[in-house]
């Protein structure tokens, strides 16, 4: 993998004394720059944070482990059939990498179906253990929960397996997919079935509630700190339940209804993007992005905080431990807004963003640019 060199350094010194708008007045200067790594040729971010790294998956066909203080990658993890094979993967918080391979694609057997395995690497790039997934089924989403991974397959199956690779249990459960990048904090699986109903079941699979009314099948699932569910239903509703599955309230989007011009924005969004349009804030809240590039911001008890103004296209969005939340457009812009949903800076001079903002819990922001993921400062004052 290409690293950044002296002369492209100096190119970036511009940048790391922070980036600022230069037209309306009253804006804050722009994000200063940590640091910048090379991602090699262009390509969509793939990041999830262990301790103080982050993994990125390169065009180079590698997993690599960053360090998030200096951006100098502290070891690679390659595997010929890691880049073009659909790569799906995920991280848990104790340091556990896995990552999904379809079987066969260099070397097919004819007449056999294919086979996906799921490995699994520590913290140091080792790898532990690998298992099959069964013969001609693929994985379409995954969730980590207390002690076991949850794998919904294409047949609706679920499959649960132990963090030591072994399968605990397979059961059909009509699942669709699971909705959200989940870690669940409570000992439950939630998962949007083919009737595009809301289903929560119990760590052996057994059904706890399920909603009464189907979402579309754009609809991302956050579960909050106290086993409370956020359920965007994009783009129309926002529904919050507790964790019996009583409807808390609902807040309903009638400028975003099906046929109206609002929508224009959001011909892009799928049911993987709309993961992206959906965030906790501190308290209990959350945050939403809208079609139009609105962002929507609300408390537990769903009173609107505060909604910014449209960009005129759907952004991806993330909030931070203050409260602040950061939009990005692809092929365009990153904003930031503070925690009262004032325009602070708009992001514009380190190249077109490429993914989602993402944050760290540690006062960094990161975005991926073209092929340069950038860790920056956004220096934003707390608001208080």
């Amino acid at each position: 993998m290409v690293r950044l060199n002296p002369l492209l350094l100096l190119a970036l010194l511009p940048l790391l004394a922070g980036c600022y708008r230069s037209d309306p007045e009253g804006y804050l200067p722009g994000p200063g720059v940590n640091w910048s790594y090379s991602l090699g040729n262009a390509r969509d971010l793939t990041a999830d944070y262990i301790g103080d790294n982050i993994i990125v998956c390169s065009s180079s066909g590698a997993l690599d482990w960053v360090d998030i203080r200096s951006g100098s990658v502290r070891y690679s993890v390659t595997d010929p059939q890691l880049y073009g094979n659909g790569l799906m993967w995920f991280a848990s918080p104790d340091g556990q990498v896995y990552y999904m391979l379809r079987d066969g694609y260099s070397s097919p057997v004819p007449g056999m179906p294919y086979q996906e395995k799921l490995s699994c690497r520590d913290s140091s790039g080792e790898l532990q253990w690998e298992l099959l997934m069964p013969a001609g089924d693929s994985l379409t989403s995954s969730a980590i929960a207390a002690d076991r991974l949850f794998l919904i397959l294409e047949s609706g199956n679920v499959m649960a397996v132990s963090r030591q690779g072994e399968m605990l249990w397979f059961r059909d459960l009509n699942a669709e997919r699971l909705t959200g990048f989940a870690a669940f904090v409570s000992r439950q699986l939630v998962y949007l079935n083919r009737d595009g109903l809301l289903c929560v079941a119990d760590m052996e699979g057994a059904p706890i509630w399920r909603s009464e009314d189907s979402l579309g099948y754009f609809s991302s699932t956050l579960e909050l700190a106290d086993g409370s569910l956020a359920i965007y239903d994009y783009p129309l509703a926002l529904r919050y339940y507790d964790p019996a599955g009583t409807l808390l309230w609902r807040a309903d989007f009638p400028d975003y209804q099906p046929g109206r011009g609002s929508l224009d924005g959001g011909d892009d969004v799928t049911e993987f993007s709309v993961d992206r349009m959906l965030d906790a804030l501190p308290g209990g809240g959350c945050a939403v992005a809208h079609p139009d590039g609105r962002i929507s911001a609300f408390d537990a008890a769903g009173r609107q905080l505060w909604r910014s103004e449209a960009t005129g296209q759907a952004m991806l969005i993330c909030a931070d431990e203050h409260g602040n939340v950061y939009g990005s457009v692809r092929g365009a812009e990153l904003h930031a807004y503070d925690s009262q949903g004032r325009l602070a800076w708009i992001e514009d001079k380190l190249g077109l963003m490429n993914s989602a903002p993402s944050v760290d819990g540690l006062g960094h922001v990161y975005v991926e640019t073209g092929s340069f993921l950038f860790c920056l400062d956004p220096a934003i004052p707390e608001i208080r």
